[in-house]
């Protein structure tokens, strides 16, 4: 799906508009408290701006005048899915059942969404850990069960914050191979301070400037 975007969020002096075509990803640049994090917060519902329009293939996210009325979807409702800086896994369930989680929150049943959990850990060879619990997992692991658990969802945009930040050098490497591959044909939007991140997964960039 095509994605618009136009926020201005002025607490946190940030003001950004973008458009990004059907199956592209666009890398979001920029020091600390430019605003990087707030533009995957509004996109993803998390954060309501002061004004701003943003589209999804045409179906829109947000359209709030001056005056911050008008439309805003809910979270649920916008088939956008963010996959935050650090994993967030649920720690008293498995692997496989923390995959699950978005299949089963779209209304399929335990066994079916077992089954296309178990499809996404296997498309990004984590099989092996399918029983094991969050507390088990290294960075790296833990970023792998967590981008799963994001494409289980099947949004028609996927936002990645810092997605390799919490990865060691070693499977820095590994991983960004993995998301070069999984993004590849996919809407999103991926937020970075590293240079190599960015040219090696977006075909475009926005760059945002300090305060």
């Amino acid at each position: 799906m095509s994605l618009t975007f136009r926020a201005r969020i002025p607490e946190r002096e940030v003001e950004a508009e973008f458009e990004l075509g059907q199956g592209r990803t666009l890398g979001i640049t920029g020091p600390n408290g430019a605003g990087k994090s707030t533009i995957l917060g509004v996109l993803a519902g998390l954060l309501i701006p002061a004004s701003g329009r943003g589209t999804v293939g045409g179906r829109v996210l947000f359209d709030l005048d001056d005056a911050g009325r008008g439309t805003w979807v809910p979270p649920h409702r916008r088939g956008v899915t963010l996959m935050a800086q650090r994993p967030l896994l649920f720690p008293h369930l498995t692997v496989l059942e923390n995959v699950a989680f978005a299949p089963r929150s779209r209304g399929l049943g335990r066994s079916a969404a077992r089954d296309k959990a178990m499809q996404w850990l296997e498309d990004l060879s984590a099989t092996r850990f399918a029983d094991r619990r969050p507390e088990a997992l290294s960075g790296g692991q833990a970023q792998r069960v967590a981008l799963a658990r994001a494409l289980a969802a099947e949004p028609e945009v996927l936002l990645l914050d810092e997605p390799l930040a919490p990865v060691d050098a070693g499977g820095k490497t590994e991983l960004r191979e993995l998301l070069v591959r999984v993004l590849a044909g996919r809407t999103a939007v991926v937020v970075s301070h590293d240079p190599q991140d960015v040219g090696e997964l977006a075909q475009e960039v926005l760059e945002l400037g300090g305060r």
